[in-house]
């Protein structure tokens, strides 16, 4: 009740601010202090940065991603491509045939 709003408490006095309840000269010091403390450019850029980097680290996790997809679907084409549509045991029993046609 004795501040209207917060932006009444942060321009309020050490005085004032200690005139509530439950707050003693240490606890009003250290407000009073973060109140009037400029934000830390310092922080603010290593919170960017920190972003900015877990960022790009999702970017290239994504791109190995659809790298490795894009090289199984490659190798997948290759396999069907050279089987032809048919099961490999098929053709070794076609080369097996082959082999004891010649030998007679």
């Amino acid at each position: 009740d004795q501040f209207g709003s917060v932006r009444d408490v942060v321009c309020s006095s050490v005085e004032e601010m200690s005139l509530c309840p439950g707050l003693g000269e240490k606890k009003v010091r250290r407000l009073w202090e973060a109140f009037r403390k400029p934000f830390s450019s310092l922080a603010s850029k290593k919170r960017k940065r920190d972003r900015v980097m877990e960022a790009m680290k999702r970017q290239k996790e994504q791109e190995e991603e659809a790298e490795t997809e894009e090289k199984r679907e490659d190798c997948e084409r290759d396999v069907a491509a050279n089987d032809g549509g048919g099961d490999n045991n098929s053709e070794e029993e076609d080369n097996g045939d082959e082999v004891e046609k010649k030998e007679t």
